[in-house]
């Protein structure tokens, strides 16, 4: 398999970094694992409570298991194409790069757990806001919230890896 690692803007092409086709495996195998996850996830909405439990919790346990192996056979792959990249740190400017896009996702995961802290107190005062009367009848939904919050912090974080590298800080 060959894969192209330029990326030609006008006149220039572009070579990408190690750190940045990194960036776009864990980018790509993220929406990709976890969108089926949560497509997955709502086509469970509505069903009998004990056996949705049941299913959510194996769907969850696949799509781990799933993420680190997918994820494992690219970056090996990459590794095993690049192993000079595989083998750097990265120069001063990736550090600050990641320091950056580490820094955006943590405001959208902090965001994520607030709101779910939130909604985990309105449920406590007001116990009639249970959660039969939601429009998502998923059980455990507490912690798909979490969960949906941390995927979103990663693809926050991968992307502005991405784009930093492409354009800059």
């Amino acid at each position: 398999m060959y894969i192209n690692s330029t990326i030609g803007f006008g006149e220039t092409n572009m070579e990408l970094t190690f750190k940045e086709k990194s960036a776009w495996i864990s980018f790509i195998c993220t929406i990709g694992i976890f969108g089926y996850y949560f497509v997955e996830l709502m086509a469970l909405s509505g069903s009998d409570t004990g056996q949705t439990r049941t299913a959510a919790l194996w769907l969850l346990g696949k799509i781990l298991i799933m993420s680190v192996v997918v994820e494992s056979v690219f970056h090996g792959m990459l590794a095993v194409a690049n192993p000079s990249g595989a083998q750097m740190n990265g120069d001063e400017r990736d550090r600050h790069i990641e320091q950056k896009a580490n820094q955006y996702g943590y405001y959208v995961l902090s965001t994520g757990v607030i709101i779910v802290i939130g909604r985990m107190v309105v449920l406590e005062v007001f116990p009639g806001f249970d959660e039969a009367r939601s429009s998502l009848a998923i059980p455990m939904l507490t912690m798909h919230m979490l969960m949906f919050s941390f995927v979103l912090s990663e693809l926050t974080r991968f992307g502005a890896q991405i784009l930093m590298h492409r354009w800059g800080e």
